[in-house]
């Protein structure tokens, strides 16, 4: 628990205006999901109000949330209480201001399904004799990747990058190239492809805190948020 004022000033400080935050009713079931605007210090944290269906939800001052969002790749959570709900010029909250906070990491392993098409990069030739390969991440974590491809792009150790788009729960597009290391691969008949695709299990090198927190982004969306994450 962090109780510290200083601190929590520091660290909602951090936080990136249009970063998502998840919005838990008290009776813990309903979660809804607002971006954050900015802070008034030591006074309230700004939010646009979230949607239900499409719709803007009905908050009335004096309801509770617990509100928890991402910052530097860990995630912080509080109670707030709506201090006040606007209409114009568009629908935000101010929540009240955090007398302490609760940290939480979000899980490395934690794995989740999906198909994202990318171009696996090499300084060294694949299996069939190119630099460059078509390829799909079928499964992501904060960590690493497995990706599939038509041919083999190395073996264990070796080095390759990854040019691929994420696109947020915003519906916005962020071109990324992740440098990543090889840990594992093996090659298997696919009849569906009429050939051999090659399986690669690859642990992502962040080249900065701005590509990582992409790929936290992006897991956690998939994910669904609440369910990226455990408490310490």
């Amino acid at each position: 628990m962090i109780t510290d004022v200083c601190t929590i000033r520091q660290l909602l400080r951090q936080a990136k205006p249009g970063e998502r935050l998840q919005m838990s009713c008290e009776n813990g079931e309903t979660k809804l999901y607002a971006t954050y605007i900015g802070i008034i210090q030591d006074l309230s944290i700004i939010l646009t109000t979230p949607e239900i269906h499409g719709k803007t939800a009905f908050i009335k001052p004096g309801q509770c949330f617990d509100l928890s969002v991402i910052i530097e790749g860990f995630g912080y959570k509080w109670r707030s209480m709506v201090v006040q709900s606007y209409a114009k010029p568009y629908p935000y909250l101010h929540m009240s201001y955090p007398a302490s906070l609760q940290r939480f990491n979000m899980r490395e392993a934690q794995r989740v399904t999906t198909l994202v098409p990318a171009t696996a990069i090499s300084e060294r030739p694949f299996s069939d004799g190119s630099n460059t390969a078509a390829c799909h991440i079928v499964d992501i974590s904060i960590g690493g990747a497995s990706v599939v491809a038509p041919v083999t792009l190395g073996i264990s150790g070796e080095l390759l990058v990854l040019q691929v788009s994420f696109a947020s729960h915003r519906g916005e597009r962020t071109e990324e190239a992740l440098n990543c290391v090889i840990r594992n691969v093996r090659s298997c008949e696919h009849q569906c492809a009429h050939g051999v695709i090659s399986h690669h299990g690859v642990e992502f090198r962040f080249s900065s805190d701005e590509q990582k927190h992409v790929a936290h982004e992006y897991v956690s969306d998939l994910l669904g948020f609440a369910a990226t994450v455990h408490f310490v």
